[in-house]
């Protein structure tokens, strides 16, 4: 018994590391945009170099839908597990070469192919991972403690972005600007190497769900993509209404609102970076407490809340930011509103999808939602602000994400408690 509970709860840490690996990568790029756009895009413009820097940020984003589809057949057909196993390997690729890339003076246009090509295959491991985390935490807890279990599946994302800020916030401390720019963010993402290494290891001995093996035995037909949006067209726009707000809001504060600081506000980098690694320590301990709470009240109660807070709040927040002394108590209120979602989204998508159709369909909604909306916040906002010339545009587009997945929740008709787990019919 002792030896099961080990193994289950080193197959969970395989599961986190991996999965926060990924966004280790991933946001670390967010955070040395400014370098990126300096080394790898360069023109007269500043701004331009900035948005084509975010561009490429958004590419890497795009490709997660292909990494949904391609990874969510392998881990309905063939097993959780293998997905896994698959990606720890292609993630490689990207953690060497990204440290050691030449800059744009050194090798033309081959530096930003060569770092686009790495974007998408970053993009592409975590379309495959992300969703698939949570769906493996989920389906190895108990009934009672869906919503906690996917609550770690958020964490895994959050210890990314935190060790990926907290690396960044002492890079631009400790070098020069010249320093930086030479080798003090390659240190940054060579780091990376040690994590996959150590991720590939543990993953390798991992075992499959007993939810999954349960449906396998019930000889469910493997459904493919078009006969997955054919048949389940209404739980899948639920989960996407769903998750939604909680991709725009969550990189609207953690990658949006640290640019804005910098590039409209003027604030210093080292300042905004120390700020946003300590938010998100905060959010890191606070959201498994959201799962907790969920599993007691119900997610749809929370997360309709979080809705009505960033449609009442956003605007007058986001005009007061630009007053030094409210900037990080604003920036912290902002926070708390996505601990809210953070705690409850995975939770509720898990309980929204048939288990043997589950790693593509939320893979997919997941993916496209974060990809292709929550990956360009911050080139749909610093392009919204360019063309109106108006600075508090953004929490527009914030309070429309809100209104979307207030919309969705209303639409959601209990269809009561299995087990504890909170269930709902799509209408």
């Amino acid at each position: 018994m002792k030896a099961g509970t080990n193994h289950k709860l080193l197959s969970k840490i395989a599961v986190v590391m991996g999965n926060s690996l990924d966004w280790y990568d991933f946001a670390l790029y967010g955070y040395f945009a400014a370098v990126f756009a300096k080394l790898y895009f360069p023109t007269n413009n500043e701004f331009t170099s900035v948005i084509a820097s975010f561009a490429t940020w958004g590419i890497g984003f795009a490709a997660r839908p292909i990494g949904s589809i391609l990874f969510g057949s392998i881990g309905d057909k063939y097993g959780r597990v293998k997905a896994f196993q698959i990606a720890s390997k292609l993630i490689f690729i990207p953690v060497l070469l990204l440290p050691i890339i030449p800059t744009y003076d050194q090798i033309g246009l081959f530096a930003p192919i060569i770092l686009v090509a790495c974007r998408l295959i970053q993009g592409i491991c975590i379309g495959g991972e992300f969703a698939g985390g949570f769906i493996y935490l989920c389906e190895t807890s108990s009934k009672n403690k869906r919503f906690f279990m996917g609550s770690i599946g958020s964490c895994t994302g959050l210890i990314g972005i935190l060790t990926a800020s907290f690396v960044a916030m002492l890079c631009y401390k400790i070098f020069t600007p010249l320093q930086l720019e030479t080798y003090g963010f390659r240190l940054a993402f060579g780091l990376a190497i040690i994590f996959a290494s150590i991720s590939y290891h543990l993953r390798k001995n991992i075992h499959e769900t007993l939810e999954y093996t349960t449906a396998k035995t019930l000889n469910l037909p493997y459904l493919g993509l078009k006969d997955i949006l054919k048949h389940h067209k209404k739980p899948l726009l639920q989960a996407f209404g769903i998750v939604f707000m909680h991709a725009n809001t969550f990189y609207f504060v953690v990658m949006f609102l640290n640019t804005y600081k910098t590039q409209v506000l003027g604030l210093q980098n080292s300042n905004v970076l120390s700020n946003n690694t300590l938010l998100l320590l905060i959010n890191l301990i606070c959201v498994p407490f959201v799962g907790i709470l969920a599993d007691k009240v119900g997610g749809k109660k929370i997360l309709t809340i979080s809705a009505l807070l960033f449609i009442f709040l956003s605007y007058p927040l986001f005009r007061m930011i630009e007053v030094p002394e409210y900037t990080f108590v604003v920036t912290f209120i902002f926070t708390f509103m996505t601990i809210l979602d953070s705690g409850v989204v995975p939770g509720l998508q898990v309980s929204l999808i048939p288990v043997h159709i589950r790693f593509t369909g939320m893979s997919l909604i997941f993916n496209i939602v974060w990809g292709i909306f929550g990956g360009s916040v911050p080139l749909i906002c610093l392009s919204l602000i360019h063309y109106s010339n108006n600075k508090y545009i953004p929490a527009a587009y914030i309070v429309f994400s809100a209104f979307i997945t207030l919309i969705t929740l209303i639409s959601m008709k209990p269809k009561g408690e299995i087990h504890g787990k909170e269930t709902y019919c799509a209408i």
